[in-house]
């Protein structure tokens, strides 16, 4: 968990996606050995923050360790020195950190010098690996323009595909019910799907944890409305379109994809094999509007 240096965290363990991740955020991800060069991104980052005071943008630097998961007390001293008016600074255990490395994209395979991410509503809106100092014209202005999708918790929440992902928008109003047809109540409900070409993450990202994914409750009658956009079928052609979603009661998961009704990849042979698997269902979709629309009831029984 990453370890706060300053601001308002210093001397806590918190996850700055996890605490500030409604508002618009710049994260500077640096290895320790590359702190010059990102204690330069970082002085832009700060006076960006300065100078534009009147918007929500809150810049982080995050230190990975060289060895171990200690900075060196020069890394410490060197990074103090600099006294950012808005920069708050924190250092991760590694880059892999299993609590926060599966939030960012990171992994064993994938490990630039420094990494940075725009961020709002808990989700990457851009991202720049190893980044020269020219890119930083493109970086602030992604930083800005990420500020007009801040959204509150709620809405956030149920988002598999925040609002600037390319593709067609559509609903999933979703009803978990018990085996009597009774709601099931601020019901846990996760769910993941592809983007609009198939693919769980982007070329390059190297990381196994889908890159569209939420995890969202139900209300007072067992309803969650999942925003996302229609996903598509994984490259090879081999499956119709899906989301997956999942549930757990009593410490047992139960799962559901959702094939969608239309598709042309809904051969005779993919239908008989969903009439026979109990955690795939082929589900109308309403097309006639902007925002296409499908319902579900997942039952959950004891």
């Amino acid at each position: 968990m990453p370890a706060h240096l300053t601001g308002p965290q210093a001397g806590k363990e918190a996850c700055p996606l996890c605490v500030y991740g409604l508002v618009p955020q710049l994260q500077v991800w640096v290895q320790e050995a590359s702190l010059d060069q990102g204690l330069e991104i970082a002085d832009l980052a700060d006076k960006a923050a300065v100078s534009n005071d009147t918007l929500k943008l809150t810049p982080y630097l995050v230190i990975v360790p060289s060895s171990g998961t200690e900075l060196a007390a020069k890394t410490k001293g060197k990074i103090l020195a600099k006294k950012f008016d808005k920069v708050f600074v924190t250092s991760v255990p590694s880059w892999t950190d299993a609590e926060t490395s599966g939030l960012y994209g990171h992994a064993d395979a994938d490990r630039p010098g420094i990494r940075v991410y725009s961020v709002v509503n808990r989700r990457v809106f851009k991202r720049w690996d190893d980044p020269a100092i020219g890119k930083w014209p493109e970086i602030e202005a992604a930083w800005k323009e990420s500020q007009k999708f801040v959204s509150n918790h709620e809405e956030t929440d149920s988002q598999i595909a925040p609002a600037w992902e390319p593709g067609q928008r559509m609903e999933v109003r979703f009803r978990v019910e018990d085996g009597r047809g009774r709601p099931r109540t601020r019901f846990k409900v996760g769910a993941m799907q592809t983007d609009k070409d198939g693919h769980y993450n982007p070329p390059g990202w190297n990381r196994r944890d889908p890159r569209l994914k939420a995890t969202a409750w139900t209300d007072e009658d067992g309803w969650i409305t999942f925003r996302t956009i229609m996903p598509g079928p994984y490259p090879n052609g081999a499956e119709p379109s899906h989301i997956h979603f999942s549930a757990e009661l009593g410490g047992r998961p139960r799962f559901r994809t959702l094939w969608f009704e239309g598709d042309p990849l809904l051969t005779a042979e993919r239908r008989a094999w969903e009439a026979n698997d109990e955690e795939t269902l082929v589900v109308p979709l309403d097309k006639s509007g902007k925002v296409w629309r499908a319902e579900h009831a997942f039952v959950v029984k004891d």
